[in-house]
């Protein structure tokens, strides 16, 4: 038996065994219950990261969070770091309206690390104005991540609405929306994204892959676009998008 006060520090690390999971407020696992080939939790509530924090699995696949109606599993906190490590977010429906973040939001001076990572099937309204599975203004730090089967009305797998971000080694991949860009939307004067050994495959929407605006600074190396379709014309890029 696993007692929850064996799991109050800020390094949170979630064992590989079969049952189901729950996660308290207080940063512990509050209690153990069934058994389940993996560990799948349902979040109801957005759970504010107020501290530095460190969420670990095994490997990917043992553990998956999945959020409630109104979106968003995590919220950092200004001045505070969260760092993922083989979580998988998957299979759940945001019913909520003009949502920022229906996976992680990353607040300005925050630090948000993603490492080996899967973000499957997290979808909202059609007419719902939400945005980006993660929507960050901190800096965002992805590696060795897969964001598939994502759909937002406003689109992005990733918003990056200030700070500084570091996407290297993922793959995106059947992402839709119903306004705008597909997978990573960089904004804001001084914001800077750098985007590195990436694949972009399988999209269709206005502008189907990467775009950025105000100013907002794309540095992209070695990466590659596959089967994207534009739906904007003319005015719009078929990978990337730079304007203003």
């Amino acid at each position: 038996r696993i007692f929850p006060s064996r799991f109050q520090s800020d390094a949170l690390h979630i064992p590989r065994m079969r049952t189901t999971m729950r996660i308290s407020f207080s940063w512990r696992i509050s209690h153990f219950t069934g058994q389940r080939k993996r560990d799948e939790t349902d979040i109801s509530s957005t759970i504010k990261i107020s501290k530095d924090l460190t969420i670990s699995a095994v490997s990917s696949g043992d553990v998956i969070l999945k959020g409630g109606s109104s979106g968003t599993v995590f919220n950092v906190s200004s001045g505070s770091t969260l760092t993922l490590n083989n979580i998988n977010f998957k299979d759940y429906y945001v019913s909520g309206s003009n949502l920022k973040g229906l996976a992680l939001y990353n607040n300005a001076n925050g630090v948000l690390n993603i490492n080996n990572c899967n973000f499957e099937n997290i979808k909202s309204g059609t007419n719902s104005y939400n945005y980006a599975t993660i929507y960050s203004y901190g800096t965002l730090n992805i590696g060795g991540c897969t964001f598939k089967d994502l759909y937002a009305y406003y689109g992005y797998a990733l918003c990056v609405y200030g700070g500084t971000a570091s996407i290297k080694n993922s793959v995106f991949t059947n992402i839709s929306t119903g306004y705008s860009v597909t997978s990573i939307y960089i904004y804001s004067s001084g914001t800077t994204a750098s985007v590195e050994n990436c694949t972009f495959k399988d999209m269709t929407a206005k502008c189907a892959a990467i775009q950025t605006g105000n100013s907002a600074r794309l540095i992209l190396k070695d990466s590659t676009f596959k089967n994207l379709t534009n739906t904007g014309g003319s005015t719009f890029a078929t990978g990337v998008y730079c304007y203003g």
